[in-house]
């Protein structure tokens, strides 16, 4: 019975179960008179007079017994039983109630009720309240009279469907015997911790905070920071059945409307079945499986979710997860740093430069060394090659065969020391990248020139500030091997050009993935490769344009 469904009442509200558990066994026995029957042989007659012997058959009934009959019937008798207490009006006694609360709920041990002066019943789940706020804005108001609790966030529940989503939303239902009466008093206090610098995206001068897992305290650091009037935020439901909540913000007259559109579009086209962090709300909303490199920004830092916002860009987050979503986010934006914009203009500018050619060192250094050995020796200097040559003598495994070895047992080590605690495995990938390193090269197993330049592209990879990309970049580098090994230069340069022209044909909702070299626009190096004076930069590429 896994596949029923069962929707919400146009009112919210309904006055008796759609069907009733009575009108099954009809049903069936329609079903069942409507079943085809077979001929089935019982056995040879044969008769007194010394007649031909006879056929006796019989007609076999192929519909379902009367166990299965009741077996069914009780089976449905419950689903919709169930049905009806889950969706349909509330039980007229606070005892009905208890027991329809807690037969649905399962009977869990933090289900509580509780009975307080003046005819009142109070119900909740104790590991998801203040007890604090229960007691001082609840309990005492109507143990001394009070006509109604100290607190805001009160609202009537008109269904059980209501009551049981105020309960697992750490809300207090409260019971009134006298008339009857259901209330949701909003008395949550969800598990979290303060706000702390996130460890991949740390930063030697500018904020020390970062976002936690609630989405209130997340909203509120955001409105802190960003503190206008034209600042817009927008909740959204998203994952199964709407259930997690979620938050669109932006500033009303920078975002472009275009923008704002295919957003929104995004966010209700995507149907995940659940939602645990907001990454995963970004991949439900790409709904694509080639992209290579990724078309949304993601950060744990409120000064780079606010730079985005106030550079016209959206904001996506979600209830529970620590991340926030930027979009548009184009391909310079993933190089950027948060403390760039913390640095005189010639520290960030020598900075930036400093990890383009990082990038570069990660994603040609392989490739180049392995075309300029194998197919372009020509372009190598003698000296250069008879060294190449020699340190290659005794090593048993062809060329491309010691590359991809040796690539592979890197990015395991980088894998083994991200999933160990932080000073473990740190101290793992120094020591492991050492002794595996200097004990293959002793062994003649590698050739030291290509264990310097597997280390240096794995070094330079470090630089990239998003790890958004640093495994894209590593299978670009893997597939440029390939093309290096069998095309040499030319191979590398065919690579290189077809990965530009998939960059160009990348958008980021509606904006183009290279912008602004590719946009047209007026000073387009003002923010990309080069960080020129702040006094000086001009309004950003993707705040709306008057006019």
């Amino acid at each position: 019975m896994r596949g029923v469904r069962v929707a919400h009442p146009p009112s919210g509200r309904v006055s008796q179960p759609c069907f009733r558990a009575r009108a099954l066994p009809g049903v069936i026995a329609r079903v069942r008179s409507l079943q085809p029957k077979r001929d089935r042989l019982v056995g040879w007659h044969r008769p007194d007079d010394g007649s031909h012997i006879e056929r006796r058959v019989t007609r076999h009934d192929t519909s379902m017994d009367r166990n299965g009959i009741a077996h069914v019937t009780s089976a449905c008798s419950n689903l919709l039983a169930t049905i009806s207490a889950g969706w349909g009006q509330l039980p007229e006694s606070a005892r009905e109630l208890e027991a329809a609360i807690k037969r649905l709920l399962g009977g869990p041990p933090d289900l509580q009720f509780h009975a307080v002066g003046g005819g009142h019943d109070l119900i909740y789940l104790d590991t998801i309240i203040s007890d604090e706020r229960v007691e001082e804005g609840i309990v005492r108001p109507l143990i001394r009279g009070t006509e109604s609790p100290t607190i805001a966030k009160v609202s009537p529940v008109a269904d059980m469907s209501a009551a049981l989503e105020a309960l697992v939303g750490g809300k207090v239902l409260l019971v009134q015997r006298d008339p009857p009466l259901v209330t949701a008093i909003d008395v949550r206090s969800w598990p979290k911790r303060s706000p702390s610098e996130p460890p991949g995206e740390m930063v030697v001068k500018g904020p020390h905070d970062g976002f936690v897992e609630d989405l209130a305290t997340n909203v509120g650091i955001l409105r802190h920071r960003i503190r206008e009037w034209q600042l817009r935020y927008e909740s959204v439901r998203v994952g199964r059945g709407g259930r997690t909540r979620g938050a669109m913000l932006y500033v009303t007259d920078l975002a472009p409307p275009t923008v704002l559109s295919a957003v929104r579009a995004a966010i209700a086209a995507a149907k995940p079945p659940f939602v645990t962090d907001a990454t995963m709300l970004g991949a439900w909303m790409l709904r694509t499986s080639q992209m290579l490199l990724p078309t949304y920004g993601s950060t744990e830092r409120p000064d780079s979710a606010a730079a985005a916002i106030l550079e016209g860009r959206v904001v996506v987050m979600v209830d529970n997860s620590p991340v926030a979503l930027t979009m548009p986010t184009g391909f310079w934006q993933l190089l950027h740093a948060p403390d760039d914009y913390y640095r005189s203009n010639i520290a960030a500018t020598s900075r930036r430069l400093l990890r383009m050619a990082g990038i570069v060192v990660a994603l040609l250094a392989t490739p180049v060394f392995l075309a300029l050995i194998a197919v372009n020796t020509n372009l190598l200097p003698e000296v250069l090659f008879i060294s190449f040559a020699q340190a290659r003598q005794g090593v048993p495994l062809p060329l491309l065969v010691e590359v991809l070895v040796l690539e592979a047992i890197v990015e395991v080590i980088r894998e083994a020391g991200l999933r160990l605690p932080g000073p473990i495995g740190q101290a793992i990938s120094i020591v492991g990248a050492v002794v595996i390193g200097q004990s293959a090269v002793t062994a003649g197993l590698i050739s030291a020139p290509i264990v310097v330049t597997v280390a240096l592209a794995f070094i330079a990879s470090f630089t990239i500030p998003s790890h958004d990309i640093t495994t894209d970049v590593v299978l670009l580098r893997w597939a440029l091997v390939l093309l290096a090994y069998s095309l040499g230069v030319f191979g590398i340069a065919w690579g290189l050009v077809m990965v530009y022209i998939y960059l160009c044909t990348l958008e980021s909702f509606g904006m183009p993935y290279l912008a602004p070299l590719i946009a047209h626009r007026s000073h387009p190096w003002q923010d990309t490769v080069l960080r020129g004076p702040l006094w000086r930069q001009r309004k950003p590429f993707f705040a709306r344009r008057s006019g």
